[in-house]
């Protein structure tokens, strides 16, 4: 059945939502794109999220040549066809999420100058291919975790020089290739959360002199080389939860003059030496509850001259009297 406006003119399937410029057909059971009688140029949103597509016919798609957005989440994708994005030259946003994609190939977008926000979480993709995301040059953020990608390299993210937030979390991903990040001048934001990395090889992220908080909880990270941050000048939080990581050196957290925020809990941290910090001078917060630290060197923490909060908690700490505490540490936090 159709549903009508005017009581004469057949506009919009009753299974859909057609409100001014968006066509919303969620949770809708169906297996294909309904078909729009009515103007459907004009709709530059479509939302498919939750249905049975299955497989993407491009004529059912060819008469929406407008689309800003568009989800097609949830809706069973196992492929899409080659060149099927270039239908939509001002696509700003596609959700692609929860479907059984195993691959993102070249060819799907063209030259494709609008696309801004891509979401391709909770798939199934092990390859992505050397240049699919350089046909989307304005990319801003990305969303690749819950995938089966193995490694990242260069050829895969390098030519994303707009973009600024990524996420590849939750990916058996073991390696990162050297300069896997270089070329993305603006990323901000990297969340590596929930892999099987246990190395991080030098100079990995020396490229992302513009980035601001690096995720990594939840790895198999067990030493961090005295290279691994070199390049993060602008970083302010750092995210090491949940490693198996038993020492911090001198040189650990040396090039980080700007981290404001450390969160390294939940590690095998046996103790903390004098100069662990000392590169830290704008640390206002250090997390490093849940290890093993039972002992503190008394000046361990003399060079966080603006630490605020220092938690310690669920650690065998034997005895930390005559340590060394900035005024400015609230107490209360210990």
């Amino acid at each position: 059945m159709i549903k009508s406006i005017t009581g004469n003119v057949k506009l919009c399937p009753e299974f859909c939502v057609c409100d001014s410029s968006i066509l919303q057909c969620k949770h809708a059971s169906i297996n294909k794109i309904p078909v729009i009688n009515s103007s459907p140029d004009k709709y530059l949103e479509m939302s498919m999220y939750e249905n049975s597509i299955k497989v993407i016919n491009q004529t059912d798609f060819i008469i929406y040549p407008n689309l800003e957005i568009m989800s097609l989440a949830v809706a069973e994708l196992t492929e899409i066809p080659e060149d099927f994005f270039c239908l939509f030259p001002e696509l700003q946003e596609l959700y692609l999420s929860y479907n059984i994609l195993t691959s993102y190939k070249e060819s799907l977008f063209g030259k494709n100058t609008n696309l801004k926000y891509l979401y391709l979480h909770f798939n199934l993709i092990e390859e992505v291919g050397s240049s699919s995301f350089c046909e989307s040059e304005a990319l801003v953020n990305l969303y690749l975790h819950g995938n089966k990608l193995e490694d990242i390299n260069n050829q895969t993210l390098g030519c994303l020089k707009k973009l600024q937030i990524l996420d590849i979390s939750l990916n058996p991903i073991k390696t990162i290739h050297p300069n896997s990040f270089c070329g993305m001048q603006r990323l901000h934001t990297l969340t590596i959360e929930r892999c099987e990395l246990d190395e991080i090889r030098k100079d990995t992220f020396a490229c992302l002199t513009k980035l601001e908080t690096l995720y990594l909880n939840d790895n198999n990270l067990k030493h961090i080389s005295n290279a691994t941050f070199f390049g993060l000048k602008s970083l302010t939080v750092l995210y090491l939860t949940q490693n198996f990581i038993s020492d911090i050196s001198s040189e650990t957290f040396k090039c980080l003059y700007r981290l404001r925020n450390l969160f390294i809990s939940i590690n095998s941290i046996e103790s903390l030496e004098k100069g662990s910090f000392k590169y830290l001078k704008s640390l206002s917060n250090l997390s490093i509850n849940t290890n093993k630290i039972s002992v503190i060197d008394s000046f361990a923490l003399k060079d966080l001259i603006k630490l605020r909060e220092l938690k310690l908690s669920g650690n065998p700490l034997r005895n930390f009297s005559g340590l060394f505490l900035p005024d400015s540490i609230n107490m209360t936090s210990l």
